[in-house]
């Protein structure tokens, strides 16, 4: 029950200064902050629970219906918050006599979809962010509503040229990426290659992997077998039909990585060497280090301290060996017995040779190299 105190006649009806009243804690007596010089007549009015239970009800309808039309706007926002507050405020009996709670509830799903259409049409135009830090990006701009950005990450594994001589690699490791390579694969002879991350063979390729690497005298063999898909980090011999520039098609999600698995043979001193950026390959010997170059050959490079670009690969004898003729031998082809660069054997598919490299008329007792062939005379 609550009590009401108003002035209804004398001087005190025009007094515009408030009138205070504090209520004992009962509520059955009302003291006067000051006692007024004047005699006044106070009319007093009683209400129910019931009867303030329905004015608390009716002061949140009358807020309600103030909403009106809900538009984008930081003004209907902060009344739409205002009236929800003076509602959740209410008891549970109070919050049953508001009638037009439903209006209420209308209005803030509106509001949320007003919201989500601003936010749609902002970010079909694009956001601008700006990299202020290694791992930091900041908005050009704040929107004036709460969002929430779904990043995708887009990693380009592009040498970037530093000069005539020189290209360096972004930084980049380890997590899910799509990948553009700027590595050109040439049809017709094999090219090395290695790549940052695991994929199947993409149709039209012929990859090759080493399986063994032999020295007898001054001749070298690489013998290679098809390889069952492409692993992260490997050395490999790649043909393809038609030129290949790598790029997002058959790679988009790979997982990237900076793991290199070398090849190191075991009856021989070669290892098969992966590059995955622009590498300095630093040796003491060029007799050391060889390249493969056009049309499946071999040379050395021309100085102690050579650069190899990005994703491929070269061969590097582990002792400074005179290797002066070599052989690619891919099960089902051979290139038959080569010159290395600045070696002394003449080129030729044909004829027969000993594995030293000498050519003869005919067939010797022991190993011959017979047309590109190996051929055993006993």
């Amino acid at each position: 029950m609550a009590l009401l105190l108003t002035a209804a006649t004398g001087a005190w009806a025009q007094d515009p200064d408030p009138i205070e009243l504090t209520p004992s804690a009962d509520g059955t007596v009302w003291t006067l902050a000051t006692m007024p010089d004047y005699d006044v007549e106070l009319e007093v009015t009683y209400y129910t629970d019931e009867e303030l239970d329905q004015m608390a009800a009716d002061e949140v309808i009358a807020k309600i219906n103030a909403i009106g039309t809900v538009e984008y706007t930081p003004e209907c926002k902060a009344l739409i918050d205002a009236v929800r507050t003076a509602y959740d405020a209410l008891t549970d009996a109070q919050k049953a006599l508001v009638t037009n709670y439903p209006t209420l509830t209308a209005a803030e799903a509106k509001y949320a979809e007003l919201e989500a259409a601003a936010a749609e049409a902002q970010f079909a135009e694009g956001v601008e962010l700006t990299q202020t830090g290694t791992n930091e990006w900041t908005l050009a701009e704040t929107p004036g509503f709460d969002i929430e950005l779904e990043v995708e990450y887009e990693t380009e594994l592009a040498l970037n040229e530093v000069d005539d001589n020189t290209e360096t690699l972004d930084e980049w490791d380890g997590y899910e990426a799509d990948v553009t390579l700027t590595r050109t694969l040439q049809p017709g002879s094999y090219n090395t290659l290695a790549l940052p991350f695991s994929t199947a063979i993409p149709e039209g390729w012929t990859v090759k992997e080493l399986t063994e690497a032999s020295l007898d005298g001054e001749v070298l063999t690489l013998r290679f077998a098809d390889a069952e898909s492409i692993e992260a980090g490997k050395p490999y011999l790649v043909k393809v039909t038609a030129e290949t520039d790598l790029s997002l098609a058959p790679f988009a999600g790979a997982v990237v990585s900076k793991e290199t698995k070398p090849y190191a043979s075991t009856s021989a001193t070669v290892e098969f060497i992966p590059t995955l950026g622009a590498t300095p390959v630093e040796t003491d010997d060029v007799r050391k280090i060889l390249f493969l170059g056009a049309e499946n050959t071999l040379y050395r490079p021309n100085s102690t301290s050579s650069r190899i670009k990005g994703f491929r690969a070269y061969f590097q004898l582990k002792e400074a060996v005179e290797v002066k003729s070599f052989q690619l031998d891919f099960g089902d082809e051979a290139t038959g017995l080569k010159a290395i660069d600045n070696g002394q054997l003449t080129i030729d598919n044909e004829g027969i040779y000993n594995v030293a490299g000498q050519r003869f008329d005919r067939t010797q007792k022991g190993i011959n190299i017979v047309n590109g062939k190996k051929v055993i005379i006993k």
